[in-house]
């Protein structure tokens, strides 16, 4: 067992620990638990028989190696299924719970706590074993399983209709405007026969708080999702997914908020089911809250004795020129969260469904969504008040701007080169970037890392961005000898020069033409690629879906 705890929660971390396992040994498991864990055993061997056809070819040959190096056997799927399928059900509660009693035993057992050398105060030898002591000892009550077999929603809303219906023949996606307001975008396919995958989006995001309230709002999506959904607190949602391959998660970002998530076609009602609940009944609840809060800070309060931390942090605040609304969370900002704030900022950005795109993406058709579509997203309350971001002012520094780091006791350089500046966003810049990115990446690997032995890898990464303005960011990343920095840092900047002014050869313009197209062959069969390609299309605003499709193609 294993638990992370602030620097003063140790012994009731411990406490906590030792006494659950003393109430599994005096009272065992329920026999609900053994049933949701019997359950989502087989929905995971029925997933790997439904995913067999689209298994990647890495797992395939990890399995044959562990059969050469491990003299493991290499039984079919199927064989694996029906193991279970015969000895699953089998397992008694009986079987489980004298099991349970073996667990921790007194004369066999350690305590390992592992904390930061400086600043904190640790439970002696003696004090740990007194916890331990004790715990054992003290009076505990038998687990009650709050039944998990709960409906989500005992009533499904009053669904809404689809008013509209367009076709983008090319792309293979369908546009449907609801009764409330919000779009849907469907891309149908047969990649993989188990997976649905969609992304909710609509502009706005913690741009749109107040300074004061920056904080709270920044902590929204993480800290109202830890209190749970509608009726059921976090720890009664997972029984109640337990054995369901579905999620549904909120996010609010600098400029936009949604969900995100996924099921197979076997779970999708209870995948929308939880979209309408996010948006309708996030759950508030202050324990929750309060140990969402601990556990950050915890997690937070050591961060600036990490050099690889502190050096990114100050390479973020110089390239958003010091922005104080880009600042990185820390033990300060969070004790400014307040629970109010953040359950009224949650609330406002999904309050209006009609601001909502969402994209559908998977193995399912547009007849098999619709009911779904119209009961559970059709019916999400609308205000159509509309909204969108706001440029907060964030803007790099002009010029040339050098910082140095001084952290850590490894002989150890780490250094960043990062370019930025306007952009012309679109579909060939888009390329062009990414082909010129390859290029560099090409000639550092094979001069910094073969030529020179300076560096284990170095590596050349482009972003770009649309919103608030259009913008690129090149950022070469690598770690050295300190001694070497200097003239590795003189090498880099020729080799920037030599890609800069030299033309692409014939065989070089070839060479980038196909591995764009691997690229593209490989990840054109990956839904979660097409998923992030149509949402991108709908953040930056571009109507036209159909040229997504003509870009993979383009590519």
């Amino acid at each position: 067992m294993r638990v992370t705890l602030s620097p003063d929660g140790v012994a009731r971390g411990l406490d906590t620990l030792v006494s659950e396992v003393q109430r599994l040994t005096r009272f065992g498991f329920t026999a609900t638990e053994l049933m949701r864990a019997k359950q989502a055993m087989m929905l995971s061997y029925e997933r790997s028989v439904t995913e067999s056809p689209d298994r990647e070819s890495t797992s395939r040959a990890d399995e044959y190696t562990r059969n050469f190096l491990q003299r493991e056997a290499l039984p079919t799927i199927w064989q694996e299924l029906a193991f279970h399928r015969r000895f699953i059900d089998g397992i008694t509660l009986a079987e489980m719970n004298a099991l349970a009693a073996q667990w921790f035993p007194a004369q066999n057992r350690h305590v390992i706590v592992t904390a930061p050398d400086t600043g904190v105060a640790l439970p002696s030898e003696t004090e740990l074993a007194g916890v331990v002591k004790t715990a054992m000892a003290k009076r505990v009550d038998q687990y009650v399983d709050i039944a998990a077999d709960q409906p989500l929603m005992p009533m499904p809303p009053t669904a809404g209709s689809v008013a509209k219906v367009t076709t983008y023949a090319e792309a293979g996606i369908t546009e449907w405007k609801l009764s409330n307001g919000a779009t849907v975008l469907l891309k149908p396919t047969k990649l993989k026969e188990d997976q649905i995958l969609f992304r909710a989006m609509a502009p706005g995001g913690t741009s749109v708080a107040s300074d004061a309230d920056l904080p709270s709002a920044r902590a929204a999506s993480y800290v109202i999702p830890a209190g749970g959904l509608g009726r059921f607190s976090e720890p009664t949602l997972d029984r109640i997914l337990s054995g369901k391959a579905v999620a549904v998660t909120p996010f609010i970002g600098e400029v936009q908020e949604g969900l995100s998530g996924g099921s197979t076609p076997q779970d999708l009602e209870t995948m929308f089911q939880l979209i309408h609940l996010r948006f309708t009944e996030p759950r508030v609840d202050p324990m929750a809250f309060a140990s969402t809060s601990s556990q950050i800070r915890g997690l937070l309060a050591n961060r600036a004795a990490s050099p690889e931390i502190v050096f990114r942090q100050t390479l973020d605040a110089a390239l958003s020129g010091d922005n104080p609304r880009r600042a990185p969370e820390t033990p300060a900002t969070v004790a400014q969260w307040d629970l109010g704030k953040a359950a009224a900022f949650y609330k406002s950005r999904f309050a209006d469904a009609s601001r909502f795109t969402f994209v559908f993406v998977g193995s399912f058709t547009p007849e098999m969504l619709q009911p779904l579509v119209q009961t559970y997203i059709a019916s999400l309350p609308a205000t159509h008040m509309g909204g969108t971001w706001r440029d907060i002012g964030v803007v790099a520094p002009p010029g040339v701007v050098e910082k140095t780091v001084q952290r850590g006791i490894a002989p150890k350089s780490q250094v960043a080169i990062v370019f930025h500046g306007p952009f012309e966003y679109d579909e060939a810049h888009l390329l062009a970037l990414r082909a010129m990115t390859m290029l560099l990446q090409s000639r550092l690997f094979d001069t910094i890392r073969q030529e020179l032995g300076a560096t284990y890898s170095i590596e050349a990464d482009q972003r770009t961005q649309k919103l608030p303005k259009p913008e690129y960011t090149i950022r070469i990343e690598w770690t050295s000898d300190p001694a070497r920095t200097a003239s590795v840092v003189e090498r880099v900047f020729d080799e920037i020069r030599f890609v800069r002014n030299t033309k692409l050869s014939r065989d070089q313009v070839a060479r980038i033409r196909a591995a764009l197209l691997r690229d593209f062959e490989q990840d054109s069969q990956d839904n979660s690629y097409l998923l992030n390609q149509i949402s991108r299309k709908v953040e930056d605003g571009d109507a036209a879906l159909v040229m997504a499709h003509r870009a993979y193609r383009r590519a």
